[in-house]
């Protein structure tokens, strides 16, 4: 089981943020955000709640992330 970002979201986080910013908040590379980013990857629970806290520390996982089996 892992969490994708839905698609609605993807399309406005690419707009807003660039890779490098994301990458260094939670400590991936920028090409491995930039796959989450084109829902190319699927990430790991924990991976989808720093993704999530980096962005909104407000928001959950369900307002950005579909799980996916």
């Amino acid at each position: 089981m892992g969490y994708m970002l839905k698609k609605n979201v993807a399309e406005i986080l690419r707009a807003k943020y660039k890779n490098g910013y994301i990458a260094s908040i939670v400590g991936l590379s920028d090409a491995y955000v930039s796959l989450i980013f084109h829902r190319k990857r699927t990430i790991p629970k924990r991976l989808a709640y720093s993704f999530t806290k980096a962005i909104n520390s407000e928001a959950e996982i369900n307002d950005y992330f579909e799980i996916v089996r």
